[in-house]
């Protein structure tokens, strides 16, 4: 790993660049124009913001250069607390959830230029009841996008259609998941028809199978992250699996720990290891490219840790680098 990008909801500088070297990170840029970007999302020379604001929010585009970012266009959107984004380039198409309001948008993207608005729906909203839209990730083939709701207990599956909009899917509109459990973050396994759920209340994976020719869902196991000893409050963040699939890992805010898992050939899981996250609140994790590391941003200690990744058993070893960050919330390894 070269460069990696973060981001968060503390500083006028929220989006910057690191390199490390020799085992330290060095700043190599540092981009204004947008607040409170808690998540991004990057694909070449593009990077992609979510400007998280309570009663609206923005996408905000950005064109990587040497030197830094230079911002191309911002959208403003209806939904409230903006707080995931995907991008699929084969459709040219940017898709974000909104926690507070549960609005799901869908934009088309230009050469970094947002175009047609091709969604911009609530999620299921019902009389007394709060909706809230919390991640959206697409299929590994790019033909739908599930959408998890984080107070209705549900996982949307919807089409993606030839200019990328959404359509909800016939076959399984939603799965509804047991109450109290609050999906959070999904992530679909790269080449079992299985995908991952994080939930942030009950801090379980939810294991669900995939039948990706219909969509169709099924709750197969609800797996504990947290070390069984804890006896205090900690709420799911995010997950992340190897590039072969063959480990997975979850962080837990509260507990403050990652759990490592191996992923059997039918996508069962295992722990194998509940290891200290560095720092406090974990909102966010991702692994390296080579993954060689795993990046950890710990909100809660305004910091981003590198932890080692060992090759052969996939636990995480010593910390290799430790950069202090206001409030981060997103870290990724960049493409070079």
């Amino acid at each position: 790993m070269q460069n990696f990008v973060v981001s968060g909801y503390g500083g006028e500088k929220a989006i910057a660049c690191y390199r490390l070297e020799n085992g330290a990170p060095v700043r190599v840029w540092a981009a204004s124009g947008v607040e409170s970007p808690s998540f991004l999302c990057a694909d070449g020379e593009w990077i992609f913001a979510a400007s998280e604001q309570s009663g609206k929010g923005a996408i905000v585009s950005f064109r990587r250069q040497a030197d830094g970012l230079n911002k191309v266009d911002e959208l403003p959107i209806q939904g409230g607390l903006l707080c995931h984004l995907s991008y699929l380039p084969q459709y040219n198409a940017l898709y974000g959830a909104c926690y507070e309001t549960g609005h799901v948008v869908a934009v088309q993207v230009e050469n970094g230029r947002f175009g047609r608005v091709l969604n911009d729906f609530v999620l299921d909203p019902q009389d007394g009841e709060v909706t809230r839209a919390h991640c959206c990730m697409p299929d590994p083939a790019g033909q739908r996008m599930l959408v998890a709701n984080i107070a209705l207990d549900r996982v949307y599956c919807y089409n993606i259609a030839a200019d990328g909009q959404l359509t909800p899917n016939a076959a399984c509109p939603y799965l509804q998941l047991p109450k109290g459990k609050g999906p959070r973050h999904i992530r679909f396994h790269p080449t079992l028809p299985v995908a991952y759920v994080m939930t942030e209340y009950s801090s379980e994976i939810l294991v669900l199978s995939y039948q990706s020719h219909n969509g169709v869902l099924k709750l197969e196991a609800c797996v504990s992250t947290l070390p069984k000893e804890f006896g205090g409050r900690s709420d799911g963040s995010a997950l992340v699996l190897s590039a072969d699939g063959s480990r997975l890992y979850a962080a837990n805010r509260g507990a403050d720990t990652i759990a490592v898992f191996e992923v059997d050939a039918s996508g069962s899981l295992k722990k194998v290891q509940d290891a200290p996250c560095g720092g406090h609140w974990p909102r966010h994790i991702e692994l390296s490219k080579d993954g060689a590391a795993l990046l950890i941003a710990n909100q809660g200690s305004n910091q981003v840790v590198l932890l080692a990744v060992c090759p052969q058993t996939g636990k995480l070893l010593e910390q290799t680098a430790k950069l202090p960050f206001p409030s981060p919330s997103y870290a990724q390894d960049l493409d070079e």
